[in-house]
C-alpha cells in the first residue's frame, strides 16, 4: 500500500433535512480522502482515466445522474447507491477500467449531478430546498457577549 501524506481532499454535503422525534434536523455527510504522498506521472493517467469515465457517464446517463443527485439532497442514500451501481459509477469499475482516484471520482460526481440537476437537461425537476421554520421557531440571536 502506497504511503498516505497524512493530507485528505474532503468532498460532502451540508444540510441534509431529516425530523426525529418532531424536530428538524441539518445533517452533514463527510468523506475525506488521503491523498498519496507523491504524485507522480502515473497519478496523472489515472485521473486523466477517471475523468474519461466520468464525461462518458455524464454524456450516456445525464437524467440518472440528475435523480442521483435528487436523491442525495434528499438524504436518501440507498436510492442514490441503487442508481450509482446501475450507471457504473462504482469504485470497483473505475479500478478495472484504469481509473481509481475516488475522490476525485466522487467529487466530479457531485459537480455534474448538480449541473445535471440544474441545467434542465434532464426530465426531473431537481428538488427544492426545504421551506425555512416558521419565525415563533426560530430562536432569537442574544447578540453579543
Amino acid at each position: 500500500m502506497a504511503k498516505g501524506s497524512g493530507v485528505y481532499a474532503t468532498i460532502g454535503l451540508s444540510g441534509l433535512a431529516s425530523e426525529s422525534g418532531g424536530f428538524q434536523l441539518a445533517q452533514e455527510r463527510l468523506v475525506r480522502f488521503e491523498l498519496p504522498a507523491d504524485f507522480d506521472v502515473n497519478h496523472s493517467e489515472i485521473l486523466r482515466r477517471d475523468s474519461e469515465l466520468i464525461m462518458q457517464l455524464a454524456g450516456d446517463n445525464a437524467d440518472s445522474i440528475a435523480c442521483m443527485q435528487n436523491a442525495a439532497v434528499r438524504n436518501d442514500f440507498g436510492e442514490a447507491t441503487r442508481i450509482a451501481n446501475e450507471i457504473g459509477l462504482t469504485e470497483d469499475r473505475f479500478n478495472a477500467e484504469g481509473g481509481g482516484f475516488w475522490w476525485y471520482i466522487a467529487g466530479a460526481a457531485v459537480v455534474i449531478g448538480i449541473y445535471a440537476a440544474t441545467s434542465g437537461s434532464g426530465t426531473h425537476e431537481p428538488v427544492p430546498n426545504p421551506d425555512p421554520p416558521p419565525p415563533e421557531t426560530v430562536i432569537a440571536d442574544a447578540g453579543p457577549g
